[in-house]
């Protein structure tokens, strides 16, 4: 027998959920309707940390770092093949609130050009100039010296 609750629209069952080990409802949007068999929402607030906790944990976050490069929660994935970058092969990644970042990249394409690199590079690092430089400009206050922070 499933407790009655106040809002009865999604059903969720954890073994054990809630203080009897019994199926808990839901209210629509994860509402907090309090159990009418112990009177309290304690147990739907455990079920819900747990559902969330559960979620996550089965679902990892995939975070787009550039057009080319994403995080699938645990890796940095390049997007063209799917190919995992080494974890003993370091990396950096530069924001564009960095003032010193739109200088880098164009002083970066400089030194792609001189290489002779492909159409697909020189375009890539156009992006993200041409990214970079929009959001300075939109962004003004956002600004900031590198490290200014200190990790903060």
């Amino acid at each position: 027998m499933r407790p009655r609750m106040r809002e009865q629209v999604i059903f969720y069952v954890f073994k054990p959920a809630g203080p009897n080990g019994r199926a808990l409802e839901l209210g629509e949007n994860n509402t907090m309707s309090a159990c009418m068999d112990c009177g309290g929402s304690e147990c739907i607030c455990r079920l819900i940390r747990e559902m969330d906790t559960l979620t996550r944990l089965r679902q990892p976050r995939r975070l787009q770092i550039d057009p080319r490069f994403e995080t699938d929660g645990v890796q940095i994935i390049k997007t063209s093949n799917r190919e995992a970058i080494p974890a003993n092969e370091p990396t950096m990644l530069f924001r564009a609130r960095d003032r010193h970042a739109l200088a880098m990249l164009r002083y970066y394409r400089e030194l792609c050009a001189a290489d002779g690199c492909t159409d697909y590079q020189m375009a890539g690092i156009d992006e993200r100039i041409l990214a970079f430089g929009r959001f300075t400009i939109e962004h003004p206050e956002r600004m900031k010296q590198p490290g200014i922070t200190r990790g903060k």
